[in-house]
């Protein structure tokens, strides 16, 4: 059971969903001006649950400084600068290759509305990535020969752009996925959509639904709720496929997955709230995969400082 575990940290990278929704009442917007600063604290969370019991509970965080670098009638420039990076004791990945998951500085585009457009410094970025590379690679060499195929895969997920926008701007995702749409108060909006595998395979089909909870006119605020389900049958079969190749080639006896997973879930779960000016307040993101009696939660908290 402690491979399957293993196997859900590392897949919970890999998949995350922007929605655009439309109706009325209250509309995420950016009303920004070159040179806004905002300041944020991130805390990426891992928790394993076994039986009901925590077994393990793990790490990473820090903080962002974001700089609106330019203004135009139908687009915005924004800067992400990561710093002061501190993590628990027992992350799987060893400290000096997070610069493979977090890029110091990520530089790009918003159209007018807010919405993300896409990544500007992506070459910047791959040339950062590049140097933690070897020390990436070095790290799969210590594994065994199942992990060490997983682990290439993952990284294979960096030569396309695409995949690389989606893995490195995890928390931009976060932060923009409201932006554009327009809710009404308590009316859940539900949609069918697919998200792109990056390990390979088809799509995932998903159920979203978003609404928009609270309205505070005390505070100038408002508060959204987005829930993303897969299908679980497509995921199960995912995950078993992925176990066969994460354990092969081990000096162990492998169970059998499709008796071992007969039920799995994944369900993410965003509560994202807003100043009237377009500014995120706090942001909580719990994605929780479970089967049986194992159970792995990541939560990713962004909260304004100043």
């Amino acid at each position: 059971m402690r491979i399957i575990a293993f196997f859900l940290i590392l897949w919970s990278f890999s998949v995350y969903s922007q929605v655009n929704l439309s109706d009325s009442t209250v509309q995420v917007i950016a009303y920004w001006k070159k040179g806004d600063i905002r300041k944020y604290s991130v805390v990426n969370e891992n928790i394993k649950v076994t039986g009901g019991d925590t077994v393990s509970k793990n790490y990473l965080s820090f903080d962002v400084t974001i700089n609106v670098l330019k203004q135009k009638k139908d687009s915005y420039t924004i800067k992400w600068y990561c710093d002061n990076a501190r993590l628990s004791e027992d992350r799987i990945i060893p400290k000096e290759l997070f610069s493979y998951i977090k890029p110091e500085k990520i530089i790009f585009k918003t159209n007018e509305l807010g919405e993300f457009v896409e990544i500007i410094n992506v070459n910047e970025i791959k040339d950062c990535l590049d140097k933690s590379r070897k020390l990436f690679m070095k790290f799969i060499d210590t594994l065994p020969e199942g992990l060490k195929q997983y682990m290439q895969q993952y990284d294979s997920a960096y030569n396309s752009e695409e995949g690389l926008e989606i893995i490195m701007t995890q928390h931009i995702q976060q932060f923009h996925s409201f932006y554009g749409a327009a809710y009404k108060l308590n009316e859940r909006l539900k949609v069918n959509n697919q998200l792109e595998n990056l390990l390979g395979g088809e799509p995932f089909n998903v159920e979203v639904s978003v609404e928009l909870e609270e309205i505070d006119q005390v505070n100038d605020e408002y508060k959204l709720k987005l829930i993303q389900t897969f299908d679980q049958e497509q995921l199960r079969w995912f995950i078993i496929r992925q176990m066969e190749l994460l354990t092969k080639g081990l000096d162990k006896e492998i169970p059998d997955f499709e008796e071992l997973l007969t039920e799995i879930n994944r369900e993410t779960t965003l509560e994202t709230t807003y100043n009237n000016a377009g500014w995120l307040q706090k942001s909580v993101r719990i994605t929780d995969v479970n089967s049986k009696d194992v159970r792995q939660l990541q939560i990713s908290t962004i909260i304004r400082k100043e």
